[in-house]
């Protein structure tokens, strides 16, 4: 009976205690005796505010277990690789794709227009008036700042005029 008893009592501290440490507050407290019959039952009447030495160390945060990374973005065409891709499409017409790219964006696939023409503006390495140009290639969909794209886009339009470069500003 006796043993029941002490349980009862370290089951009862220890729920009266527990908020305290769960709220940070000391352990050290004033207590009453409150009568419950076979045995005395301490309370809590009043709480002590941590002093420096009572103090407990805050736990680090969790270390990620991954960072997380963005996808790098591809470095811009270099000249040679841009003329691989006209030399891939334009084949035996390459040379003359190549100088005429060279004369409209200096091969840079980033070049724009800035000046209106109806509305659209030359973009990209053979400066194809976007919107108007490019909507009418199978390209439309993709950019026409993407090299192999707009070669590709290019390369419609000139196969379409007849093996000319008649829509282009400069000629080879």
């Amino acid at each position: 009976m006796l043993a029941v008893s002490v349980l009862v009592v370290l089951g009862i501290a220890g729920y009266v205690l527990l908020p305290a440490f769960q709220s940070g507050q000391s352990t050290r407290q004033s207590y009453k005796s409150v009568n419950t019959g076979s045995f005395q039952l301490p309370t809590a009447t009043s709480t002590v505010a941590p002093t420096p030495t009572s103090t407990m160390t805050p736990t680090p945060p969790p270390k990620p277990t991954a960072t997380p990374r963005r996808k790098p973005t591809p470095p811009p065409a270099s000249k040679g690789s841009v003329v691989s891709i006209i030399q891939s499409v334009f084949g035996s017409y390459s040379s003359d794709a190549i100088a005429v790219a060279t004369c409209e964006s200096s091969l840079n696939p980033s070049a724009q227009n800035h000046t209106s023409i109806g509305g659209s503006y030359a973009s990209g390495l053979f400066q194809i008036l976007y919107p108007s140009t490019w909507n009418t290639t199978a390209q439309r969909a993709k950019s026409p700042f993407d090299a192999q794209a707009n070669t590709l886009a290019a390369y419609e339009i000139f196969k379409r005029d007849g093996y000319s470069w008649r829509e282009w500003s400069c000629k080879p």
